[in-house]
């Protein structure tokens, strides 16, 4: 049976450390880590890292031991982006949010 693929961006990793997100960014965290599911992270995940606290960058060092699935940012995605904020799907401030969207659909 295929597993499930799962694309998560910065906000799930930061809901880890969010007491309001934390039950279930963490139980996500376990799926990935017991094999549940398939876990891809992006290299956009990787840059909005750098500029995260030290307790996010640190949980998502436990992330990336769960995958070695990591999606570019390819020149698709970044036009698939700026189309969703041609047709003002996002606003031009949710740049990042529209790629991350974006990049999901390498795995469809």
């Amino acid at each position: 049976m295929k597993k499930t693929r799962i694309y998560v961006d910065t906000s799930v990793i930061g809901g880890c450390c969010d007491p309001e997100f934390q039950e279930w960014s963490l139980g996500l965290l376990r799926d990935f880590k017991s094999g549940t599911f398939l876990l891809f992270l992006s290299e956009l995940t990787d840059a909005e890292i750098q500029d995260s606290p030290e307790e996010v960058k640190h949980i998502y060092v436990e992330f990336r031991k769960c995958t070695d699935k990591i999606i570019e940012l390819t020149a698709e995605a970044i036009e698939l982006a700026n189309a969703y904020l041609r047709r003002n799907i996002l606003a031009l401030n949710y740049l990042n949010d529209a790629r991350h969207i974006a990049l999901q659909q390498q795995l469809v």
